[in-house]
């Protein structure tokens, strides 16, 4: 496969198994399978949907973050995420990136602009675990504000969180993503397309 740099690669009959460092797991490899076009990659990109909570419990942000652009090096027509309700393609790979870098992109936009003020109004100001949560909750909550209505007709996910807010991978409540489809429905579109 010619431009793809590995950390490790191994090439058996008709299959290519690549290495390119931590992401989801510490061992977490690239499947290719040259002649039918697929490429298999777990809890990395979920088709259809919006990551699973904590950016779906990755053990290396850093590493996640980087595996859907090392994905698409390959030149793969079918997407295997491993779970959930559908096969992707290279779009829903796209997607998922545009999705993390706008969710990443308000994060950091929360985090500048959140009024802390607010928090110490709602919890016991001598307690500061209870401040940094409230904090962290509502820093999150500002975020999936911002993030929730551009995404919803496009993302499915669980439609409602233990905390009661709209809040995604920077939840602490121990909730799963809470973006989801108007209907609350699992996403059926399949875009599909001819891969040449």
């Amino acid at each position: 496969m010619g431009g793809v740099e590995h950390a490790s690669e191994q090439v058996t009959e008709g299959m290519v198994q690549a290495y390119h460092g931590p992401n989801h797991s510490s061992g977490n490899i690239f499947t290719y399978l040259p002649a039918q076009r697929v490429l298999m990659l777990v809890d990395v990109v979920f088709p259809g949907w919006v990551p699973f909570a904590y950016l779906a419990e990755s053990q290396n942000i850093p590493g996640w973050l980087e595996a859907p652009a090392q994905a698409l090096r390959f030149p793969f027509c079918t997407f295997v995420g491993g779970h959930l309700t559908r096969l992707g393609a290279r779009d829903d790979v796209v997607i998922q990136q545009e999705y993390v870098a706008d969710f990443k992109a308000q994060a950091a936009r929360a985090i500048d602009t959140f009024n802390v003020a607010g928090v110490f109004k709602s919890v016991d100001p001598t307690n500061p675990w209870a401040i940094f949560r409230g904090y962290l909750d509502g820093v999150a909550a500002q975020a999936a504000d911002a993030v929730v209505p551009r995404w919803i007709d496009r993302l499915g996910g669980p439609t409602s969180t233990p905390c009661q807010t709209p809040t995604n991978s920077l939840n602490h409540c121990g909730s799963t993503t809470a973006i989801s489809a108007r209907s609350g429905s699992i996403p059926r579109v399949n875009r599909m397309k001819a891969c040449r």
